[in-house]
């Protein structure tokens, strides 16, 4: 270990001790060693050094280095908080939120976060201005959030420029402006937000905000669909059965409503259960026509609860 430094460890500061853990991390200068650079920042975290604590309560979250262990990600996360460090902070406050070696509590959530969102940290504004959104560990205020999300906006936090985007949509918490949805769901969807991305392709296809164009309503459901968005996918499933910015493809359609079924996508379902009850590239099947409309019906989809009871009547009545 002490070929790093010229000192015994010991005798380090916990400066120098971080230091040398983040060069073995990196392989900077040395051979990369993640053992000895979790072993250099157990010696600096134990003389109090805060970024030294945030690695370790990361590394015994993730497993990387070490075993798993809550405890000691609560444990290293509460001394570099209690230090100031922003991210620690944010952290803490979201193991409160999600009951992550912790009880859930949300008091203690939006704490943490508006510690750590007075020192301008993007992510504990965007949790602080969800939870100001829901009302959780403080009264709902829609103003109050979206002053939060403006914050971490402006410093390119892509999810909170996503949500602006949507309260400009809705008019909550702000005037109704589309164009400026769009505005923001843009910047957002360049950075790679998939919700934006979704928002953004619908938009396009219905000419919110911004002129229609199919072809760009596409582009950004099938960059939304890339990263899971089965909302997204089931869209495109849509399209392609009406030939709305590609090609009519009913076989296409069946394909990707398929894999957004399989999610619980329940647009899709539904549009399943009609594609086997009307034999429409795929073989008719009452049955699995039944199976799609009760899981459509299941999430509340009014269209499948229909179907049910015509289907229902139908068999009363042969």
């Amino acid at each position: 270990m002490t070929d790093l430094l010229s000192k015994d460890p010991n005798q380090a500061s916990p400066e120098e001790l971080f230091n040398a853990g983040k060069a073995y991390f990196l392989g900077e200068k040395v051979h990369q060693d993640l053992e000895k650079a979790l072993e250099f920042w157990h010696l600096s975290a134990d003389k109090g050094h805060p970024l030294a604590q945030l690695n370790l309560a990361l590394a015994y979250y993730t497993g990387e280095g070490v075993e798993k262990d809550l405890d000691q990600v609560v444990k290293y996360l509460r001394l570099a908080a209690e230090q100031g460090n922003a991210q620690a902070q944010s952290k803490l406050g979201q193991a409160y939120y999600n009951a992550v070696g912790l009880e859930k509590d949300f008091f203690q959530a939006t704490k943490y976060w508006r510690l750590a969102a007075d020192q301008g940290f993007s992510e504990a504004q965007l949790w602080l201005g969800q939870a100001y959104l829901n009302g959780e560990g403080v009264e709902q205020d829609i103003s109050q959030a979206v002053k939060y999300w403006k914050l971490a906006a402006d410093q390119g936090n892509p999810k909170a420029l996503c949500n602006l985007g949507q309260s400009y949509n809705s008019g909550h918490g702000v005037e109704q402006d589309l164009s400026k949805a769009v505005e923001y769901w843009r910047l957002a969807a360049d950075m790679g937000d998939s919700v934006a991305q979704f928002n953004l392709g619908t938009a396009y296809n219905f000419g919110n905000g911004v002129e229609q164009n199919f072809t760009l309503a596409i582009k950004y459901w099938l960059l939304a669909a890339a990263q899971g968005d089965f909302y997204a996918v089931c869209n495109l499933g849509n399209a392609y059965y009406f030939g709305t910015g590609v090609e009519k493809d009913p076989a296409q359609a069946i394909k990707y409503w398929s894999l957004a079924a399989y999610q619980g996508n329940a647009n899709a379902q539904f549009n399943l259960g009609l594609a086997f009850e009307n034999g429409e590239c795929v073989e008719k099947n009452l049955d699995q026509a039944l199976h799609f409309y009760q899981l459509a019906a299941k999430q509340g989809f009014p269209q499948a609860v229909e179907k049910l009871l015509e289907m229902k009547a139908q068999s009363n009545n042969p």
